[in-house]
């Protein structure tokens, strides 16, 4: 069972993270990507988000999971933050969900793009790729459910934001 200071301080730190500016306007929601396929990822300043004149510099990485338990499949490079067109052949994985994730060098943190399907998949949590479960999440298409607990937040594979 998740404890509910975890629980709190892993949402807390994803809204603190929204903060970050970056809105992904490809690839997002319906659209499907294969592996193998080259595509150019693009984003845009969030309007709502603070400043971004003191960010330099931003990491880049091809994520899946949930929304607490992440694992990163590909860090795709750090860009200077003027680059808002980005490359980038999706790996050769397993079909399900995934997600792309922005850091910030600056510390202002980081945000996320919204799913996109890779290889017609649905889930959350592709096999052989990632494993998890998020307490509250209603995704029920999974492979093997982790246990968090206020000891161990995460597995040694996945990062929470």
């Amino acid at each position: 069972m998740v404890s509910l200071a975890a629980y709190a301080a892993s949402l807390a730190a994803l809204l603190s993270a929204v903060n970050a500016g970056f809105y992904t306007t490809y690839p997002v929601g319906a659209d499907a990507v294969k592996p193998g396929q080259t595509i150019s990822i693009r984003w845009r300043p969030d309007a709502s988000a603070p400043d971004l004149s003191t960010v330099t510099k931003y990491t880049l990485k091809f994520m899946t999971g949930g929304n607490i338990v992440q694992t990163t499949v590909k860090t795709i490079g750090e860009f200077d933050i003027a680059t808002t067109t980005i490359p980038f052949t999706i790996p050769e994985t397993a079909p399900g969900m995934y997600f792309l994730m922005y850091t910030a060098s600056n510390g202002v943190g980081s945000s996320w793009s919204t799913r996109f399907s890779v290889g017609g998949g649905t889930t959350w949590y592709p096999a052989g790729v990632a494993t998890g479960v998020d307490p509250g999440t209603p995704n029920t298409d999974i492979d093997t459910p982790i246990v968090i607990t206020a000891s161990s937040s995460t597995d040694s594979s996945s990062t929470a934001p």
